[in-house]
């Protein structure tokens, strides 16, 4: 059961709250409406992906390894590289909030070990580590958004009066970060439980952020937090004081940890079934390479590097192309079947514009360039092992 929210400690880490916080202060209430919608097509294209080998029309079985090969590339590469990122935010909320003594890189190496770590636990301990882990950063952050909401005199109006501001490109970039908010809804494990595994964390981070976005608006000036990288610790510092800044903290830092060792265990089951090794093991191994070299990426300055951005973005990019392929594949079942898959369109053209933004949006060009290349030539790799594999259908949607 608990493999349901790791997507949901990929989509509340660090950056997601950043997204969070500068979506509430640039579109209010429009910023909401687009969070539903994209939470609507996120499970459409989640349903889609469930189906992807189900199709029968001629070229469906032909593409489906290079689709799942595109999404299991974009997987790796992103999430690593959001992983670096998280973990040296997280290490500045350990170094500023908790220990001013003790160093931020350190904090940040010691939540990569204690995730690395607990790969190594037997799978129910494991289980109990994440679900705690994750709980308790929800919790914290879903008390300070409702806080947010219980002030007697609002320093401001609220969602309703925020407009986004004139000309397009702000309007692409509140939709792009809409978007963005539901990146890795597509990491739940296969579950027998539901139909759907996505739903849960798709609709538990829309909720979370509608509710921390309509609070952060009735106390904060939207052009606060708009553009600001710590959105979220400036609404909890306003709420509830030094305590919000402490819950804040709290949810940044167990929530990085949660989604470390999540994205470890999600990819140590990836590499299983593409194995055929036990997920034990997998997972350990798959956990250990990943944080050597993201650790090695710390280690060498990544994580304050602003070319990180741009590698993030190029596996943001290619993962939208994941879905984007997905949908369409869907749209065309759906036409061979005689029915207009309206929900699946629209999923398409917006994951198809959020690749593309993700593109004109990264700083560096030769860094999104070769990280893309590189990611291709990856997914066809991983698309030629499934095929000599001959991979059971149920694997399609990991």
């Amino acid at each position: 059961m608990h493999e349901l929210f790791i997507p949901l400690a990929v989509m509340l880490s660090p950056r997601g709250l950043t997204l969070a916080g500068n979506g509430a202060g640039q579109g209010g209430i429009v910023f909401a409406g687009l969070l539903i919608l994209m939470a609507v097509l996120s499970l459409r294209s989640a349903r889609s992906m469930g189906m992807l080998t189900s199709y029968d029309f001629k070229y469906a079985n032909e593409v489906c390894p290079f689709i799942v090969g595109v999404l299991d590339s974009a997987r790796v590469f992103a999430l690593g590289a959001i992983l670096v990122s998280s973990l040296g935010i997280a290490g500045y909320a350990v170094n500023e909030v908790f220990a001013l003594w003790f160093p931020n890189l350190g904090a940040s190496f010691l939540i990569l070990a204690l995730a690395v770590s607990a790969c190594f636990l037997p799978v129910g301990k494991g289980r109990y580590v994440f679900i705690g882990s994750l709980g308790i950063s929800v919790c914290s952050f879903l008390y300070v958004a409702f806080m947010t909401t219980q002030v007697s005199e609002p320093g401001f109006a609220g969602p309703w009066d925020v407009v986004p501001a004139g000309g397009i490109t702000s309007w692409l970039n509140i939709i792009f970060l809409a978007v963005l908010a539901f990146i890795g809804f597509d990491l739940a494990f296969k579950s027998k439980l539901r139909d759907n595994p996505s739903l849960p964390s798709i609709v538990v981070t829309a909720l979370a952020f509608i509710l921390f976005l309509w609070g952060a608006l009735l106390i904060v000036s939207p052009d606060k937090i708009a553009d600001s990288y710590v959105a979220h610790f400036k609404v909890a510092r306003i709420a509830l004081g030094s305590t919000g800044r402490i819950l804040m903290a709290i949810t940044v830092v167990l929530g990085t940890f949660a989604a470390t060792f999540g994205v470890f265990r999600v990819l140590g089951s990836r590499l299983a079934n593409r194995m055929c090794k036990g997920e034990s093991q997998s997972r350990k191994i798959v956990g250990t390479i990943l944080a050597v070299t993201v650790g090695g990426a710390m280690a060498t300055g990544w994580a304050g590097e602003p070319a990180l951005d741009s590698l993030i973005a190029a596996g943001l990019s290619f993962w939208f192309i994941g879905y984007a392929l997905v949908d369409l594949v869907d749209v065309i079942a759906s036409r061979k079947a005689g029915l207009f898959p309206f929900l699946s369109a629209l999923a398409f053209v917006f994951h198809v514009f959020a690749a593309i933004m993700s593109f004109h949006l990264a700083e560096f060009q030769s860094y999104f360039g070769a990280a893309f290349g590189g990611m291709l030539l990856v997914s066809f790799v991983f698309a030629i092992l499934r095929i000599m594999k001959k991979d059971s259908p149920s694997t399609a949607e990991q």
